[in-house]
């Protein structure tokens, strides 16, 4: 008689026991996959320039959208692209990294649409230029 209470309570346990584990590790999976997916996107600012630091490799943006949104600092890698809009005739300028800063065109005022990847680094930045009327 005991040894049919204990097979039937191994067999009533068993299934609710495994399923579990099953969740588990479908859990992890997602999570995989939230994780990479994650790593994909990033963030999009937009704003005005409200400062340009060289020495610091920084650039101070005051998104738009929100009533009071905090000023955002923008780390300037070596890697990060910017694209300059072209005026008139003149196509797109491209420049990469630092070199930037030779472009006056860059400076407080001018629209700017910053692509950050997942991790917060500056991977591109799009510059509308400030107009001679807005200053």
């Amino acid at each position: 008689m005991s040894r049919l209470l204990l097979c039937a309570a191994l067999a009533l346990l068993l299934p609710a026991a495994l399923p579990a584990q099953g969740e588990k590790q479908g859990k992890e999976k997602d999570g995989d996959t939230a994780k990479q997916g994650k790593e994909k996107e990033g963030e999009t600012v937009e704003g005005r320039v409200r400062k340009v630091d060289p020495s610091a490799h920084l650039i101070h943006v005051k998104p738009r959208g929100k009533k009071d949104p905090p000023e955002r600092m923008l780390k300037v890698l070596d890697s990060t692209v910017f694209l300059f809009a072209g005026e008139g005739d003149k196509g797109e300028k491209r420049y990469k990294g630092k070199e930037v800063y030779k472009d006056k065109r860059l400076a407080e005022g001018a629209e700017v649409k910053a692509r950050l990847d997942a991790k917060g680094r500056l991977l591109e930045v799009r510059v509308t230029p400030r107009k001679a009327d807005e200053k």
